[in-house]
C-alpha cells in the first residue's frame, strides 16, 4: 500500500508530508487524482500509479502551476500569486 504524489513545495517543506498539505505548497496525488494545496483538496485528474509518467511544471509568465500524465496535459491546477487558489 503507496501513495504517489507529485507537486511543488517551498524548501522548508517538511519531508514527511505530501505537497499540498502545507501552504505554498501544490499537489497532485496518485490515489485520487485530486489536487491539493494548503490543506485543501478539489478534482482534477485520472488517477495515477507504477508505470505512469506523471510531471508537473509551472508556466512563469502566467503563475499557472500544471500537471502532465503519460504525455497528457491535464489543464491548470493552479495560479500562484497574491493567495494562491485552485484554478
Amino acid at each position: 500500500n503507496s501513495l504517489f504524489q507529485i507537486g511543488l513545495a517551498p524548501a522548508d517543506h517538511p519531508a514527511n508530508q505530501m505537497p499540498g498539505w502545507r501552504p505554498q505548497s501544490f499537489g497532485y496525488h496518485g490515489d485520487d487524482g485530486n489536487k491539493y494545496t494548503s490543506g485543501a483538496n478539489a478534482a482534477y485528474g485520472p488517477v495515477f500509479t507504477t508505470g505512469d509518467i506523471v510531471g508537473c511544471g509551472v508556466n512563469n509568465l502566467t503563475g499557472q502551476v500544471f500537471f502532465t500524465k503519460n504525455g497528457m496535459f491535464l489543464g491548470n491546477a493552479f495560479e500562484r500569486g497574491n493567495g494562491t487558489h485552485c484554478v
